[in-house]
C-alpha cells in the first residue's frame, strides 16, 4: 500500500504538522509513505493542513481516498479509521 502526503504552505499552523505525520508513519511501518506526486495514483493521500482553512492544493492528486488532517484531533480520527481495517487489503 502507498500513501501520499501533501502539506499546506504552513503559514499559520495550529499544531506541529511534521510531528503529526511522524506519529502516523511510525505506527504503520509496513505502509509506504511518500510526498504526494501529481503523476502517481495512491491508495490514500493524507492532506496535512495546519489549520481549518484547508489551503493545501490537492485537487489534481490521484487517490482512492483523501484523508484530511487539520488538527491534532484529526490524528486520532485517522487512527480510528485505520483501526477499522480501512487501510488494510485492497482499497476501493
Amino acid at each position: 500500500m502507498k500513501i501520499g502526503i501533501k502539506y499546506c504552505g504552513g503559514c499559520n499552523p495550529n499544531y506541529n504538522r511534521s510531528e503529526a505525520v511522524s506519529r502516523i508513519v511510525s505506527r504503520y511501518p509496513e505502509i509506504e509513505f511518500e510526498p504526494a506526486k501529481h503523476d502517481t495514483r495512491y491508495d490514500h493521500i493524507l492532506i496535512i493542513n495546519g489549520c481549518s482553512r484547508n489551503c493545501a492544493g490537492y485537487e489534481e492528486l490521484k487517490a482512492n481516498n483523501k484523508i484530511f488532517i487539520n488538527s491534532v484531533k484529526d490524528i486520532g480520527k485517522f487512527f480510528a479509521y485505520a483501526q477499522n481495517d480501512e487501510l488494510s487489503g485492497d482499497c476501493e
